[in-house]
């Protein structure tokens, strides 16, 4: 069985989010010890990996 576009756009946000925590562990402690910008600018580092395609929502709900 086939996976739909939308689900497969989702593993590869997935993916880009996880490279990125794996990328960039500085911000990651930043987040870590309550410094919400260090949580945007890792969104922002996905919508700029994913060039302008990731819904920056999806981020913020994988966090949680």
């Amino acid at each position: 069985m086939k996976s739909s576009p939308t689900t497969q756009h989702s593993r590869a946000i997935d993916a880009m989010i996880d490279e990125m925590l794996v990328a960039d562990p500085a911000t990651v402690d930043e987040y870590r010890d309550g410094k919400q910008k260090a949580f945007n600018s890792l969104v922002g580092q996905v919508i700029n990996v994913a060039k302008g395609k990731a819904d920056p929502h999806r981020p913020t709900r994988c966090s949680t």
